[in-house]
């Protein structure tokens, strides 16, 4: 018997469009490894947009994306992170316990060979104390919004990033310990799993890159 079809999807952020630029900063792209730049850019932003009108070019540059995976015959889709700054903070933004005007120095991606040689350093959100979900966001409403947009509801897919790249994506206070803080991540997001499935999501994507570089340590 033949087994099941082979399908495809897309890994990571579509890249924004040009009427975005100034309503949601690309971090990897503006940031050029100075975090803080990035981060403080968002903070203004956020506090003085209209959240009509951004929602407007949020919700076209969304379809866009939509459109574009089904012409290209993509069965798995993403509405392309286009709300993001970047994949990991914008969920961070919505986490208790995770300051984002307090940013601190950090040595970024380790080397496996040699844990105090880091790729780049940059400055980054604090852990401050234990973290838990705010509530100012429901990632169920989220989804909700993008399957009226999206063409094939039933292959929509969310990502979410795992514990571990939140804690590599983040610098933490003195004081925070790191199994602590970890464990208090995994039950967070296992409940914004919970709440995804709840709200008719069957492609879940949690992505864990520091997974296959630290899983010794963790």
């Amino acid at each position: 018997m033949p087994g099941p079809p082979l399908c495809t999807t897309v890994i990571g952020a579509f890249p924004k469009p040009e009427y975005l630029k100034g309503v949601v900063v690309d971090w990897f792209t503006e940031s050029s490894h100075n975090g803080s730049a990035a981060t403080k850019a968002t903070n203004d932003r956020l506090g003085c947009q209209q959240p009509s009108e951004v929602e407007t070019l949020l919700t076209r540059a969304t379809t866009e994306v939509f459109e574009e995976q089904a012409e290209l015959g993509v069965d798995v889709v993403t509405d392309g992170e286009v709300r993001r700054e970047n994949y990991i903070h914008y969920l961070c933004r919505f986490i208790d316990g995770i300051s984002f005007e307090e940013l601190t120095r950090t040595g970024c991606r380790p080397s496996s060979q040699d844990p105090e040689a880091f790729a780049y350093h940059t400055e980054l959100p604090t852990v401050v104390g234990p973290v838990s979900w705010s509530g100012r966001m429901a990632l169920g409403e989220e989804f909700a919004r993008n399957r009226e947009l999206c063409g094939m509801p039933s292959m929509l897919k969310y990502t979410l990033p795992g514990p571990m790249t939140i804690m590599g994506s983040t610098a933490r206070a003195e004081g925070i310990e790191e199994r602590i803080l970890g464990r208090e991540l995994a039950i967070l997001l296992r409940d914004r799993v919970g709440e995804l499935v709840a709200a008719g999501c069957k492609q879940i994507q949690i992505d864990e890159p520091l997974f296959a570089r630290r899983c010794r340590r963790w």
